[in-house]
C-alpha cells in the first residue's frame, strides 16, 4: 500500500481488499511478538481469537469531547460536536461491559483549547486515559492527531491515518506491557481489540485499522447519514461545501462495505436512508440491523422508585430553581399557561426559528401557551451570540435573537439560566413541566435519525409534537403517541401544537400514560445486548 495514498482515495476506492487469513486477522497474536518466547508456538489463531467474554471492544469516535464526568461534558456549550452522540457512547459502553466483554474503551481524540466563550475546555479532554469510577475495565482513551487543539469534525478527515496509527501503537504497547508484567496471566487475549465505529469519520478509521493492521471491524453505527442531510440542506438552499460531503459520502460507502454489520437506529434508517442513491451497490441488506438506543436512567424514574444520588439532588434543584425563576418573570396574566418546550443546541437543522415563527404568526398559540427555551447559557448567548459561540452556531443564534426581537416574543418566552445542562437537569425540567399534562415538547428538527430526546421527554410525561422526517415517525407511530409535523410548513407546526393544547384533559392523561409506557421499551441494557449478539456473530465467523 502506498504510504502517500490520501484519505480521499481510501474512502472512495471501489475495490474491497480482503484481508489474508493469517494471524493478522486479529491484531495482537503471538506471531506479532515472536521475541516473547514464553508464548508457545503451538498457540493457534483459533485459540487466541476472542469472543466477547475475553475481548476488548473499542468504540471509535475521533471527534473527542467525551468524559465520564457529566459536569464537564460541555453538552450544548462546546459546539455542534458536543451533542447526543457523546451521550450515546457514554451510555452504550457500560451496557456492553454488562454483556460480558472483558473491557470496553471509548477511543477518541485528545485536545485542548478554548470554547467561543473563552472558557477553557475541561482538562479531561487532554487526559490520555480516563477510567470509570464504577468499573476499572471501562475507559476513555484519548489519542492525538492533527495537533493538540480542538478541531471540528469536518476538519478531521486528513488526520485519520495519524489517529489510527496512534491507536495501533497504543494497543500493541499496552498488550506487550501487560504480557511482560507477568501479572495478567493469559489475559493478553483481552487486548485483541474488536472495533465498532460511530459516525462516518470513525467508519473510515475502522476501515483503515482493518485494512492496514487487521482489526476486526464488527459494526458501524452512522448516527446520521450524509445523503439525507445533504438533501435536506440543498432543499433549503443552504451551501453544503463546509460539511465535506465529497469525503463523507464515500467514507460512508467504504464503511458499509467493510463493517460486519450496520447498526441502524430506526426502521427509517434501515429501509430508506441507507437505500439512498448515493449508497448504491455499497449496502448489503443482510448487514442492516435495527438496534434502537436506550434512554438514560436519569429519565423515567419516579422519585419514590429509586434513591437520588446527592449530586442528582443538587442538579435537580438547580434545574427546578432556574425554571421557576424564569416562569416568575412572566407577566401575571401569562403565568399558569401551558408551555411549549424547545431545547438542545444552536444549530440550524434543529428548526427553532421555524417553530418560533409558527408561534409568532398564530394568535391562538400566543393566547394559550408560553415557550420555554432551554439551552446551556441561553440568556448570555441570546444577549451576545458572537461572544459565547463561534461560526455557524453564533450566526444561527444571532438569527434567533433577531427573530425574537422582530416578532416581539420576549413576553412569551421563559429562558432558564443554566450555565451547563446535563441529563439530570433535562429530566427535572421535563418532570416539572409535565405536571397536569400542560406542556408540550416541540422537536422541530428538519431530520431526526432516531429521536432519543423524544423518548426521554415521553418517559417524563411530556406530550410531544415532532418532525415527520426520520425516527420520530416510528417512535410516535404516526400520531399514536404524539403529533407529527412538517417543519418546513408553519401551518403544520401550528396545527400539531394546537391539536395537543386543545385535547380534552382525559385524552391528554391517556396519551401521557401511553408515552411513558412506550419509552420504557427503550433501555440501554437491551441496546447493549443486541450489539453484543451482532458482534459475537461477527467474531464467530472469523
Amino acid at each position: 500500500m502506498d504510504s502517500n495514498m490520501s484519505i480521499m482515495s481510501y474512502a472512495s476506492s471501489d475495490t474491497q481488499k480482503v484481508l489474508p487469513k493469517t494471524s493478522r486477522s486479529g491484531i495482537l497474536y503471538a506471531s506479532d511478538f515472536k521475541h516473547l518466547d514464553k508464548i508457545q508456538k503451538s498457540q493457534t489463531q483459533q485459540d487466541v481469537l476472542p469472543r466477547i467474554n475475553n475481548a476488548r471492544l473499542l468504540l471509535l469516535c475521533p471527534q473527542g469531547g467525551v468524559t465520564f464526568n457529566d459536569s464537564k461534558q460541555c453538552l450544548g456549550t462546546g459546539g455542534p460536536d458536543f451533542g447526543g452522540q457523546l451521550v450515546y457512547l457514554k451510555s452504550l459502553a457500560p451496557s456492553l461491559r454488562d454483556t460480558g466483554f472483558a473491557a470496553v474503551d471509548i477511543v477518541t481524540r485528545s485536545f485542548e483549547g478554548h470554547m467561543a466563550s473563552g472558557q477553557a475546555f475541561p482538562q479531561e479532554f487532554k487526559q490520555k486515559i480516563e477510567v470509570s469510577e464504577s468499573d476499572p475495565n471501562l475507559r476513555v482513551v484519548r489519542l492525538p492527531c492533527g495537533g493538540n487543539q480542538f478541531l471540528p469534525k469536518e476538519s478531521l478527515w486528513p488526520h485519520l491515518r495519524e489517529w489510527t496509527n496512534n491507536i495501533d501503537q497504543f494497543y500493541r504497547q499496552e498488550m506487550q506491557e501487560h504480557y511482560l508484567s507477568g501479572e495478567q496471566g493469559n489475559h493478553y487475549k483481552e487486548y485483541t481489540p474488536i472495533v465498532t465505529a460511530h459516525y462516518a469519520d470513525a467508519g473510515l478509521a475502522a476501515y483503515l485499522l482493518q485494512r492496514n493492521e487487521g482489526y476486526p471491524f464488527a459494526t458501524m453505527t452512522a448516527h446520521s447519514l450524509g445523503a439525507q442531510k445533504k438533501a435536506t440542506f440543498e432543499s433549503n438552499g443552504q451551501d453544503t461545501s463546509q460539511y465535506k460531503f465529497k469525503i463523507r459520502l464515500p467514507a460512508e460507502k467504504r464503511s458499509a462495505r467493510s463493517a460486519g454489520a450496520l447498526i441502524c437506529n430506526s426502521k427509517a434508517e434501515k429501509e430508506l436512508q441507507w437505500h439512498a442513491s448515493e449508497y448504491k451497490d455499497a449496502v448489503d441488506d443482510a448487514k442492516l440491523h435495527v438496534v434502537p438506543p436506550g434512554i438514560s436512567n436519569a429519565f423515567g424514574q419516579k422519585k419514590n422508585e429509586f434513591n437520588l444520588r446527592k449530586c442528582d439532588t443538587t442538579e435537580r434543584k438547580q434545574a427546578s430553581d432556574a425554571l421557576q425563576q424564569g416562569l416568575a418573570l412572566l407577566k401575571s396574566e401569562r403565568q399558569g399557561l401551558p408551555t411549549i418546550l424547545m431545547c438542545g443546541r444552536f444549530d440550524r437543522k434543529k428548526g427553532y426559528k421555524e417553530a418560533l415563527q409558527a408561534f409568532a404568526q398564530s394568535p391562538e398559540l400566543k393566547a394559550k401557551a408560553n415557550i420555554v427555551f432551554l439551552f446551556a447559557n441561553a440568556p448570555a448567548i441570546l444577549k451576545e451570540p458572537h461572544v459565547y459561540l463561534k461560526g455557524r452556531a453564533a450566526a444561527y443564534a444571532h438569527e434567533v435573537k433577531q427573530l425574537i426581537e422582530q416578532e416581539q416574543l420576549q413576553d412569551y418566552l421563559v429562558i432558564p439560566d443554566l450555565p451547563q445542562i446535563n441529563q439530570t437537569h433535562l429530566s427535572e425540567i421535563y418532570r416539572a413541566l409535565s405536571k397536569d399534562c400542560q406542556s408540550i415538547y416541540c422537536h422541530a428538527a428538519y431530520t431526526e435519525p432516531f429521536g432519543l430526546a423524544i423518548l426521554e421527554a415521553l418517559s417524563e410525561g411530556m406530550l410531544v409534537a415532532a418532525t415527520d422526517n426520520g425516527g420520530a415517525v416510528s417512535i410516535l407511530e404516526d400520531g399514536r403517541y404524539g403529533e407529527l409535523m412538517d417543519v418546513s410548513n408553519a401551518k403544520s407546526i401550528e396545527s400539531s401544537l394546537l391539536k395537543i393544547l386543545n385535547m380534552p384533559q382525559e385524552d391528554k392523561q391517556k396519551r401521557q400514560a401511553a408515552g411513558e409506557i412506550k419509552s420504557s421499551d427503550y433501555r440501554w441494557a437491551k441496546t447493549g445486548h443486541d450489539y453484543a449478539q451482532l458482534i459475537d456473530k461477527q467474531l464467530s465467523s472469523l
